[in-house]
């Protein structure tokens, strides 16, 4: 789905041994938006999921601190009726990327708009 979207002037695959040079790339680049995208295979299948938090966990550890810390995620897409506001990202390596992105934008180091959509593994493209 990533290489279908069209007027986009990067796709790149996140992968844990790469992050670190994502966001470099990021903050080079200082892109105005960033849309992230994973798929996920739970429950409500016939919508995309637009996450709305994620969170300082990863694999059941803190990235962050000891506490569970929530940051918001301001969608800005606009929502169609294949779509759903959801907070389902919990621990994962979605969350992770969200997290340390969210994190360069808070601090003002990355001037751009995120978005992070999960879609359903038996959604067609």
């Amino acid at each position: 789905m990533l290489y279908r979207l069209k007027q986009i002037d990067c796709c790149y695959l996140v992968y844990p041994n790469n992050i670190g040079h994502y966001l470099e790339m990021l903050l080079h680049d200082q892109p105005a938006f960033v849309l992230g995208l994973g798929t996920y295979s739970g429950v409500d299948q016939e919508k995309i999921h637009i996450e709305t938090v994620c969170t300082n966990k990863f694999r059941n550890d803190y990235v962050v601190g000891t506490e569970k810390q929530k940051i918001k995620l301001n969608s800005f897409l606009s929502i169609s009726s294949q779509m759903k506001l959801t907070k389902a990202m919990c621990n994962s390596h979605c969350n992770l990327v969200s997290w340390r992105i969210m994190q360069l934008i808070n601090r003002g180091e990355l001037n751009s708009k995120y978005t992070f959509l999960h879609i359903p593994k038996n959604m067609k493209t």
